[in-house]
């Protein structure tokens, strides 16, 4: 097995490309075309497309020369161009987090020179596709597991470093083997298929069954093995902040922990990087030790549609994590924010509950300096932050964020948003 990029313009996620041994029959021989397409979605908000085809001749072989692939939408729009492969059991399967899919009929061509073989295949209104996968990390860092994933009949596993492929396992098993991985940064995607790539591939037939749709999903996360240490787990995930003055911001939730689940010790320094992110200018945030999870946004840098890379260091070890930013739901700005003091330096509010809205966080500022004196995240329409919190006599000034994540339990998210009411903040003394 083999990979690949497909066309660079079109942001294809991911081309499996499988021959086995055995080349067509030389001069123009005739070749069975054939294509089912399907929905790609990584969790960011937005379906992409997915592809699986075959171009064989009757020995169930791919051309020994490549032959030139195009795929255009319904609406004549090249959605991405590809090449055949050779061997007996050749296919090609490929997904494109840019192209969502437009129900009605696509046209697959296959050329090589005058040679041209056409077929038609379509999208069904109203595609959903399949569930994203939730792997889980072993404590020893040697394998991942997964619970079925509904309507997946095949799981595909991958583990790159430094963008370069170091390990790939394609079958039906709900789990993944990194025992083999060097001691390292790895960032693994955690794919579930509606069809079982390994079979077509063992078929020898010109032009074998497909199913009736290809469906892919995909999970990330980052893991670092090392030798004698616990590995650790950096898990990203990408959205957007609105803050009610211009375009959204960039969002991201995250959380770097051991196997076990139980919270990283150690303070870890962030650099991401993305669309509007280049190396040269990363955003930097600080992932301090003890926290469970965090939820950072960035004013000012757009929630740009794309992948971003995290890198996370501390000390000498590495975590290397991926998200995607797709169309994260959109909150109401959080309403009716009213703090009151309480004894001995403490404090409390109230707040109207935001739709869609999983967490609050509730941030009070110096307002004579504008420091940040506390913050927390609740889960419901009312906090409080302890005694001792507020020095008594001085005023302090109360912001409240809404957040479609859950940062309270800890639920992993694949988007967040967050909605913040810079306009509606609630003063009082502290006694």
């Amino acid at each position: 097995m083999r990979t690949r990029s497909s066309h660079a313009a079109r942001a294809a996620l991911g081309l499996l490309l499988l021959a086995g041994c055995g080349s067509s029959a030389s001069g123009p021989s005739p070749y069975a075309l054939q294509a089912r397409l399907g929905t790609y979605d990584d969790g960011s908000g937005r379906l992409g497309t997915a592809l699986v085809a075959t171009l064989r001749d009757a020995n169930g072989a791919g051309p020994s020369a490549p032959w030139d692939l195009t795929l255009r939408n319904p609406q004549g729009t090249t959605v991405a161009t590809l090449q055949s492969t050779a061997g007996t059991g050749a296919y090609l399967a490929s997904w494109y987090v840019d192209e969502a899919p437009s129900p009605g009929e696509y046209e697959l061509v296959a050329a090589s020179g005058s040679a041209v073989v056409r077929t038609s295949v379509f999208i069904a209104a109203g595609a959903t596709g399949l569930p994203v996968p939730a792997p889980v990390l072993a404590t020893d860092g040697s394998r991942l597991d997964w619970a079925p994933v509904p309507g997946a009949v095949a799981y595909l596993c991958r583990a790159y470093t430094g963008g370069t492929l170091q390990l790939e396992q394609i079958g039906t098993a709900t789990g993944c083997d990194l025992s083999g991985l060097a001691p390292g940064a790895y960032a693994v995607s955690v794919l579930a298929l509606s069809a079982d790539l390994a079979a077509l591939a063992s078929s020898t037939a010109a032009a074998p069954a497909l199913p009736p749709t290809i469906d892919v999903s995909e999970s990330r996360l980052g893991v670092a093995r090392s030798d004698g240490a616990a590995a650790v787990v950096l898990r990203s995930v990408g959205g957007a902040y609105d803050d009610g003055v211009g375009p959204r911001s960039l969002a991201v939730w995250l959380s770097i922990a051991s196997a076990d689940g139980s919270a990283t010790t150690s303070t870890w320094d962030l650099q991401i990087i993305g669309p509007n992110l280049p190396a040269s200018d990363p955003l930097t945030l600080t992932y301090h030790a003890n926290f469970p999870r965090t939820l950072a946004w960035a004013p000012g840098i757009p929630a740009a549609q794309g992948t971003y890379t995290v890198t996370a260091q501390s000390g000498g070890a590495v975590a290397v994590g991926t998200f995607t930013v797709g169309a994260p739901a959109w909150l109401d700005q959080p309403l009716g924010l009213v703090a009151t003091a309480g004894a001995q330096g403490s404090a409390s509010a109230t707040w109207s509950a935001v739709v869609g809205a999983r967490a609050y966080l509730l941030s009070a500022y110096d307002s004579v300096s504008g420091a940040l004196v506390a913050s927390a995240w609740f889960s419901g329409t009312d906090g409080a932050f302890p005694q001792g919190t507020f020095t008594p006599g001085s005023a302090y000034d109360v912001y409240l964020a809404a957040s479609d994540a859950d940062l309270v339990l800890g639920t992993v998210p694949t988007q967040v948003s967050v909605a913040e009411n810079v306009f509606d903040f609630s003063r009082f003394v502290a006694l």
